[in-house]
């Protein structure tokens, strides 16, 4: 045999050992970075990556630039052109006098003479006054609000007046008949210097708002967020600054960011509604450092919990120190951190104020407070608060003069001898509001329907009885006697409840705070049954909207005006509404447009509520001879003039009819005029669940009720065997079967339409049987069951069958995965894990065989 070459030897060991220092490298550098990830270990590296130069300050990159000068020797540059040294600069330099230190020479020239009081002639002391949300109460407030206004610059002349929108729109008939001209007349007479944009401003559009509004307005209009849709160029100023004994005071103007869904969307389709929060800081900071404003305050139609203003607050620039709200008609002055916030409320109820102290010396607030001046002349206690203006009251007479002349255009009918009136607690006696009215369900009628021109999928309306104030007379109707009639011209809301939340709007007609009822008004296509003697919170039984049942689980969209959306009427439910929306229409508009469209009214007299008290039990099973007994009521309306049915007429089934007198009594403060005891003995009729069905002719209210009664015997179903229980078949087709195929079951025996089970433990499946009461359902055998015999199950009311079924493995022996192979127990690796491990173990081996072989071959040359 020839010798062995030891080089050759030796090269090929090298080789095999340097295979296995790869391998070993390949096997460690995966393991490693997989136990790093595990570990959650951040390297020295990722520490690096993580905290760039870029994160070492605050990125203002998102504000536009407008006139920056300090780059190129501006007003940031001292005079003769040297830049001066930041502080960080001087500091690193080791200048201890850097440029912007003050020798003590010049400190003492600037010390102010002894006995001089410096701080009283650096102070100015500023006023601002607020409103919002006026809606054109001419008749109302104007005057009040204008001789308040007055009586506090007086008080201190440096004193802005300024507002958050909605000066117009959903108004009163004395403006809204004018196109409320008349309140932009009173507000000119006021005084107002600044205001922002409100969604009523556009309730004609953005073309009527720009050509007729803001020419007639003597007071700049801002709108920072309304922008070109196609350009991004504001449409409207996004901000004034006025000086106040020499104190620079920016107002920037923000709109609501709902818009396009309060007005018409075609009127402001050019349109955009951009960041309340954004725009707002921007020019915030515009404001201080370009234009010097010494003060920043915000005037935004939203208030808390509208779209964009908790954003707003929570992200506001330190610049801005005062935030004037509105749209919402809440009513607050508070300091969130250093920034005030307040809302003045609806109608010109409040005034908000708000008192700065400024340091003309330091250019700083020294000094602030806000709250809200009460303007109801009977309850406040400030001595400022007045009510005759002699400007503003020659507007809002010459505005009455003028409306009364208008509203004398008759839009409608009302046809026959039964009025639209609010219901009574007895003859010519004042009105009871606890009673349902022919005049709350036009209202209701008229909301909806005005309301569903945009929002067809509103389901029904309510509105609350006290809102109305005068009925309507018969013959023509005039668009003064409708505005008469609900005077407050309260804004539409669409609220989004749950079934759950519907029932609740109903109980709380109950009013637990008061211990009294206040019925709603409600439109035609609502019906519900109550209890009178129930318990609080479970008085009704039943509710329906078009025929159909309120499903508790199921959403709906309730028209109602904006103070029972703000819980007014003790409708707390109300603000816990999914979802609530301003449609930008009001109450009277919509029941003039109603009137004219309809052109002749008349009142449906079909009661919307029915009181329903069962003496009897309702479950219970009559037998012949038993007594039905129940006491009805709510049979007639609350008003002299509507007729009063005299017996309500009862049918039981198909066979048994019989007459109840009803009693017109009056009933004080409720919905119970017209009560009616049913007592009906039941006599020999074919049983089973019979219709009881109860009619009072002469309003045409009608209810179904159900109730069973007792079968005789010759009516029960014959049996089906000697122990007269059902005999249920069950067969399965295949009736071997593998894991995961599936099989026919077919089952008789069961009643017409019975609901079954199907069960192999676990439960195959739910289904009905046909109107023979037979079953044929296809159901999969679930994969992982083991092989074996079983039992299968068909089960329902009538009683249960059962058949046997063989079960086969999933899979044939001796074909399983070779990664499922192991004892009992083991978990296989993730599929990483396991080639790491392999790969070790081959590095391992081959350095064990290239270092024996390289021990071999030095001892052979050696030898």
């Amino acid at each position: 045999m020839p010798a062995q070459d030891p080089r050759r030897t030796t090269r090929l060991a090298q080789a095999i050992t340097a295979g296995g220092l790869a391998l070993v490298l390949l096997g460690i550098a995966p393991a490693a970075q997989a136990a790093s990830e595990q570990s959650g270990e951040v390297t020295d590296q990722e520490i690096d990556e993580s905290f760039g130069d870029e994160n070492t300050g605050t990125d203002n990159s998102g504000l536009e630039d407008e006139d920056d000068t300090s780059a190129d020797g501006g007003e940031g540059t001292p005079a003769g052109g040297e830049e001066e040294s930041a502080p960080e600069a001087d500091a690193e330099a080791g200048n201890d006098e850097g440029a912007g230190n003050v020798d003590e020479e010049e400190l003492d020239d600037e010390q102010p003479a002894a006995g001089e009081s410096a701080a009283e002639s650096e102070i100015v002391d500023l006023q601002i006054l607020n409103i919002s949300d006026f809606h054109g109460r001419l008749e109302e407030s104007a005057s009040t609000v204008a001789c308040t206004v007055e009586a506090y610059r007086a008080h201190n002349p440096n004193t802005v007046f300024s507002a958050s929108g909605d000066h117009i729109g959903a108004s009163t008939f004395t403006s809204f008949i004018q196109q409320d001209e008349p309140t932009i007349q009173a507000l000119n007479a006021m005084g107002l210097d600044v205001t922002s944009m409100g969604n009523h401003e556009f309730d004609q559009g953005a073309e009527d708002f720009d050509t007729r509004v803001m020419p007639l307005s003597d007071f700049t209009w801002l709108g920072a967020n309304a922008r070109h849709v196609d350009t991004g160029e504001h449409l409207y100023e996004p901000y004034e600054i006025l000086e106040v004994d020499g104190v620079q005071v920016g107002f920037i103007g923000l709109n609501t960011l709902d818009m396009p869904r309060l007005v018409s969307p075609d009127g402001i389709a050019h349109i955009e509604w951009t960041s309340l929060a954004e725009e707002a800081n921007f020019y915030a900071e515009h404001l201080v450092e370009v234009e010097g404003a010494d003060v920043v305050v915000l005037l935004v139609h939203e208030g808390y919990g509208g779209t964009g203003f908790a954003e707003l607050l929570e992200t506001a620039h330190p610049a801005i120190d005062a935030v004037f709200s509105g749209h919402t008609h809440q009513a607050f002055a508070e300091q969130q951190g250093d920034l005030w916030v307040a809302q003045s409320g609806e109608y010109g109820e409040y005034l908000a104020q708000l008192e700065l102290s400024f340091d003309t010396a330091t250019g700083e607030i020294v000094g602030s407070e806000a709250r809200l001046i009460d303007l109801d002349l009977e309850g406040t206690s400030d001595e400022l608060v007045c009510d005759s203006h002699p400007e503003v009251d020659a507007i809002v007479a010459e505005a009455v003069v003028v409306a009364d002349e208008l509203g004398s255009e008759v839009v409608a009918t009302v046809g026959g001898d039964i009025p639209f009136a609010r219901a009574q607690s007895g003859p010519g006696e004042p009105d009871n509001r606890a009673a349902a009215s022919t005049l709350g369900e036009l209202v209701a009628d008229a909301q909806l329907s005005a309301v569903r021109r945009t929002n067809p999928e509103a389901d029904f309306a309510i509105t609350n009885s006290g809102g109305l104030r005068d009925d309507l007379p018969l013959g023509d109707l005039s668009i003064r006697d409708l505005g008469n009639a609900q005077p407050f011209a309260n804004t539409l809301m669409v609220g989004t409840f749950s079934g759950e939340q519907v029932y609740a709007i109903f109980e709380q007609q109950w009013r637990e705070d008061q211990g009294r009822f206040s019925r709603h008004g409600q439109s035609s296509n609502v019906f519900y049954t109550y209890d009178p003697e129930a318990a609080f919170g479970e008085r009704i039984t039943g509710l329906w909207i078009e025929g159909e049942p309120v499903d508790p689980a199921e959403t709906y969209q309730v028209v109602l005006n904006s103070h029972m959306a703000g819980g007014g009427g003790g409708l707390s439910v109300a603000p816990e509404a999914l979802e609530m929306h301003d449609t930008g229409q009001n109450d009277l508009e919509a029941i003039v447009e109603y009137a004219r469209d309809q052109e002749v009214l008349q009142p449906e007299l079909n009661r919307g509520g029915i009181g329903v008290h069962w003496v009897s039990d309702d479950d219970q099973v009559y037998a012949p001879g038993d007594e039905l007994a129940i006491d009805v009521s709510s049979l007639a309306w609350s008003h002299e003039d509507i007729p009063v049915g005299e017996t309500l007429k009862v049918q039981l089934g198909d066979s048994v009819l019989a007459e109840f007198d009803i009693d017109p009594t009056w009933v004080e403060d409720s919905d119970e005029r017209g009560r009616a005891e049913v007592r009906l003995e039941i006599p020999e009729i074919p049983g089973g669940e019979l219709p009881l069905v109860l009619t009072e002719p002469v309003t045409g209210t009608e209810l179904a009720l159900t109730v069973q009664v007792e079968r005789s015997d010759d009516e029960l179903p014959p049996p089906s065997g000697d122990d007269q229980e059902a005999v249920i078949s069950v067969s399965v087709s295949p009736n071997e079967v593998v894991a995961g195929e599936v099989v026919t079951v077919a089952a008789s025996g069961f009643a017409a339409e019975e609901d079954v089970v199907v069960e192999l433990n676990p439960v195959l499946g739910e289904f009905t049987t046909d109107a023979s009461g037979e079953l044929s359902a296809e159901v999969s055998v679930p994969e992982d069951l083991e092989a074996g015999d079983y039992l299968l199950t068909v089960t329902g009311e009538s009683g249960q069958g059962e058949t046997e079924l063989t079960v086969l493995a999933a899979v044939p022996a001796g074909e399983s995965s070779p990664e499922d192979e192991g004892t009992e127990g083991e978990v296989r690796l993730a599929s990483t894990g396991a080639t790491i491990t392999a790969v070790v173990l081959a590095a391992l081996l081959l350095l064990m065989v290239g270092g024996f072989m390289l021990y071999r071959s030095r001892r052979n040359a050696a030898a």
